[in-house]
């Protein structure tokens, strides 16, 4: 496990790099940006 969490910003990045051409020939992998933890996407925005 990392010592710290990821960002907002980390999380989005994977997902934009997944949903782009640049992800076109990855098939059947996990990638994990939680640091092995679901508290990551527990973010709380203040707006």
């Amino acid at each position: 496990m990392l010592k710290t969490l990821p960002s907002m910003l980390d999380i989005a990045n994977v997902a934009l790099f997944l949903s782009s051409d640049l992800a076109g020939k990855i098939t059947g992998v996990t990638i994990d940006v939680t640091a092995d933890t679901s508290s990551a996407l527990n973010y709380r925005l203040t707006v």
